[in-house]
């Protein structure tokens, strides 16, 4: 699938390229931060989620750029989406429960917010195909 629009919006393959080198890099600075995490029980298990939905992402998005069909290229890229869309999830309950400064946590759901913009885009783009 190398070559061909794989966004929507008029974004080409080396927008894709750009999502496929951010990926990792959010995945990393999502590790740092929970290992920043109080000691407990309950932060043991939320990092373990966070961290696991937030290196599947890109796991996915991978997938998804080496899809043999359309079909299988919007499913994997709609498994990365919903990964984002629960590491947002996880932002927000550490958030909530006061984990972590909400302005420690800014730019990380900022970054979520985008990743998930360009992966919705993405995915409804295959979709339409």
């Amino acid at each position: 699938m190398a070559g061909r629009k794989a966004e929507g919006g008029g974004r080409t393959a080396i927008d894709a390229e750009r999502l496929t080198s951010r990926l990792p890099t959010f995945a990393v600075r999502v590790i740092r931060m929970s290992d920043s995490l109080l000691k407990g029980p309950a932060s043991h298990v939320i990092a373990h989620q966070i961290i696991r939905s937030a290196c599947s992402i890109g796991a996915n998005y991978r997938e998804a750029q080496r899809a043999r069909t359309r079909a299988e290229f919007a499913s994997k890229a709609n498994v990365a989406l919903q990964e984002c869309d629960e590491t947002g999830w996880w932002l927000s309950v550490i958030s909530e429960a006061e984990l972590i400064p909400a302005k420690r946590l800014s730019e990380l759901s900022t970054e979520q917010d985008e990743l998930t913009a360009i992966l919705t885009a993405i995915t409804r783009t295959a979709k339409r195909g």
